[in-house]
């Protein structure tokens, strides 16, 4: 059975070695999901566990008057076994027909990926805690899950959870929105810039060359040499809207990646399209602070190896927080000159195959998590549109 939640757990200092062995062992013997035997185990708190996931992978929180608010007809999309085997519940349908799916552990692709098989259709994935997930199993199809003790029905956000051991301090967690009400972040209007005529351009304020005030925010090792060609950020801020609309006219792989490229970059101080290509991350494109090209695309990262990258391309979900693991900041320094102590990374999917990571850091304009969820799935939806076509 897949297992991508323990790794992510055991880098952020979640749960130790011990308690991850514990509950693999306890989901071998009865079953169901290994964050729920974390849970149930005691070693993690069913509402830090959820915060986790809301905060690291940017999966919507669903509350139980959401899952209570489950129509008939959307119940019926999965038959009672399912959802008790893989701990789910469905709770809409959005305007585009995808199902939003209540999971205990929403990193679990394959549950993802079986769900949208027998439902015919896309799902997009949402953290509801244990308990609460429990109750709607209960009251909407008779199903009763073990309850981990001290369960109760208070707000997901209400408490934020401890820091990750690796983490930089953060700021104060945002208050949960119903699911119904929850809308991307739509920044002012602004003309938008085809693709192919985006230019480099200084930005004001930005410092042109690393210096070592900056670099004492860094983890990992020293930066490499000042670089003798820096490429600045672009100066537009790109509202979103602009952004999900040029995903739709996309014609290749190439203007999916970049038009998501420019887009953080207008966010972030750096951003760097990685891609995935015969079980390696490999450098392809890059913007910002300190970028130098040619030192990017020699940069490659075996995929094979335990890494904080090979587990966001196993959940095929958006990431924000900190580089946890020697593997990925080596492999940043190698690309970029330094490795941040906090990263944005989107991965860019075909169907079930991540084909790209496009990469963040050093933020300097607001970048809402509902943004990053957002492009994520309608840079999902580009890529089957590009399938389609080519049919």
């Amino acid at each position: 059975m897949p297992d991508h939640v323990g790794p992510l757990l055991l880098r952020a200092g979640v749960i130790t070695q011990d308690q991850l062995l514990v509950a693999l062992a306890a989901r071998r013997r009865s079953g169901g999901t290994l964050a729920e035997h974390i849970i149930l185990s005691g070693a993690v708190d069913e509402t830090r566990l959820a915060q986790f996931y809301r905060d690291r992978l940017l999966v919507p929180a669903v509350v139980r008057d959401d899952l209570a608010a489950a129509r008939p007809a959307v119940l019926g999309l999965i038959p009672a076994r399912m959802a008790e085997e893989f701990r789910v519940c469905p709770v809409a349908l959005d305007r585009e027909g995808s199902l939003v799916l209540a999971m205990v552990d929403p990193s679990d692709t394959h549950v993802a990926d079986e769900v949208g098989f027998f439902a015919q259709a896309f799902v997009l994935r949402a953290v509801a805690r244990y308990s609460d997930l429990a109750w709607a199993l209960d009251h909407h199809y008779n199903v009763v899950l073990p309850a981990p003790v001290g369960a109760g029905n208070a707000d997901l956000t209400a408490t934020a959870p401890p820091p990750d051991a690796l983490a930089a301090p953060a700021a104060e967690p945002e208050p949960a929105i119903p699911l119904t009400k929850r809308k991307a972040t739509i920044l002012p209007e602004e003309p938008v810039i085809p693709l192919e005529r985006r230019k480099a351009r200084p930005q004001a304020g930005a410092p042109s060359v690393v210096t070592e005030e900056t670099t004492d925010r860094h983890l990992g090792r020293p930066p490499a040499p000042e670089p003798s060609v820096v490429i600045e950020l672009p100066e537009m801020s790109m509202p979103l809207d602009h952004v999900l609309a040029e995903l739709t006219l996309a014609t290749s792989a190439d203007d999916i990646a970049g038009i998501v490229l420019h887009f953080l970059a207008t966010r972030c101080r750096r951003a760097a399209f990685f891609r995935v290509k015969h079980g390696r991350l490999a450098g392809r494109d890059g913007v910002g602070l300190g970028v130098q090209l040619e030192q990017l695309r020699l940069a490659s990262l075996s995929l094979d190896r335990p890494s904080l990258m090979q587990s966001i391309i196993a959940t095929r979900l958006p990431y924000r927080g900190p580089l946890s693991d020697a593997a990925s900041r080596d492999f940043l320094i190698q690309a970029l000159g330094w490795a941040a102590a906090e990263a944005i990374i989107v991965p860019l999917s075909v169907r079930d195959h991540v084909v790209g990571l496009v990469y963040a850091d050093e933020r300097h304009a607001p970048l809402a998590d509902d943004e990053l969820a957002l492009l994520a799935q309608r840079c999902g939806a580009a890529f089957e549109r590009l399938l389609a076509e080519r049919r």
